[in-house]
């Protein structure tokens, strides 16, 4: 923020232009006779940033324009799935570093109405030996388009057209990259250099990795999530150019995905996972292949010990010990349900007793 003596600043959209004057709100502040100053610790919980209530909707992301593009679809009618399919969407093109269309999705979603959870889920599972994590072998076919299309026609009433307009403009016009972006970006410039194989690759813009404030635009994706849009995602991305392009890429460097892979994907819409958490709190996870597991059997683990004080060196080191049991088993257990793997041994209490007593 600028000092006292700077001029206004402006935040700059594409498309649309915010003004803030800091010197105002600072003069503002000072002026006012109203409010006396905040003791430390008045707001009742350690961190400044105090809790966030919303009358009408919210959406929460890792980056304001893509928490944004869910707001505008909200405020344009659109329902919750809308909001966070047009989030997930521009949080492809602004963190791509982070997530994208070529990744899994998974959505747990909860109907007011009918008071009921449910999880879609889009998995293409490989099996074999262990594998180098950056093996095109380990490439599965991706499931988010799929999945988006699938949230808005079950549970939204916008077209997958209207969801993704506002990332295919962030990608056309561009946009800032943050700084946490701009830095995770930054640690994967070699591996992207390696990838593009001696080629161009849009996400190293004059051949390396855009800084923070740098503004990056991404018509390559903008195209690709146009005609998702326009064809939906059987025609617009898992048959046609989109997964001819795919199946090419991942077969130059190794891979054996085939166009009648990605042909073949379809969505599933499964039952959530929950545990009641010291009698009081029900808690719900996607099931596997997520991890969602692990933070259930975590909390089971947790009702072994009393409540402690928080952040005591007591309550600390319970939760990493229920953590640290949790992920093992997470690791030995947690597999493709189609493979015959089931949760609910996991989460049995007496389970979770006689686990505790092993620490």
């Amino acid at each position: 923020m600028p000092g006292l003596d700077a001029p206004p600043s402006h935040l700059v959209h594409p498309g649309r232009t915010y003004a803030a004057d800091a010197k105002l709100c600072v003069r503002l502040r000072c002026m006012s006779p109203l409010f006396a100053p905040m003791e430390p610790g008045a707001f009742g919980f350690r961190s400044r940033r105090a809790p966030v209530y919303g009358a009408r909707g919210m959406v929460a992301t890792s980056q304001p324009l893509a928490s944004e593009a869910g707001l505008r679809i909200l405020q344009e009618g659109g329902t919750a799935a809308d909001a966070c399919v047009a989030a997930a969407a521009a949080l492809n093109v602004t963190e791509p570093c982070n997530t994208g269309l070529g990744g899994d999705a998974f959505a747990l979603f909860y109907e007011a109405k009918t008071k009921k959870e449910s999880v879609g889920r889009t998995v293409d599972s490989l099996r074999g030996s262990e594998l180098n994590p950056l093996s095109a072998l380990c490439v599965t076919v991706p499931g988010s388009a799929a999945a988006w299309e699938a949230a808005i026609q079950r549970w939204g009433v916008k077209t997958l057209r209207e969801v993704l307009t506002p990332a295919i403009e962030l990608a056309e016009e561009g946009f800032p990259v943050s700084e946490g972006a701009a830095q995770i970006w930054k640690h994967s410039e070699d591996l992207l250099r390696r990838a593009a194989k001696g080629g161009s690759t849009p996400y190293l813009p004059d051949g390396r990795t855009p800084r923070a404030g740098k503004v990056f635009r991404n018509p390559d994706l903008a195209r690709t999530m146009r005609l998702l849009g326009e064809k939906g995602a059987k025609e617009g991305f898992y048959t046609g150019r989109v997964a001819e392009e795919i199946v090419k890429a991942l077969a130059s460097r190794g891979g054996v995905m085939t166009v009648e892979d990605l042909a073949a994907h379809c969505s599933s819409f499964v039952e959530p996972i929950s545990t009641c958490f010291r009698g009081k709190y029900r808690l719900y996870e996607c099931p596997p292949p997520t991890q969602g597991v692990t933070a259930l059997m975590a909390l089971n683990l947790l009702e072994q010990v009393p409540v402690l004080p928080r952040l005591s060196t007591a309550a600390i080191h319970a939760q990493s010990e229920a953590l640290r049991f949790a992920f093992a088993d997470a690791l030995q257990f947690c597999a493709d349900p189609a493979a015959g793997a089931g949760v609910a041994g996991l989460l049995d209490k007496d389970r979770a007793a006689a686990r505790w007593k092993q620490l």
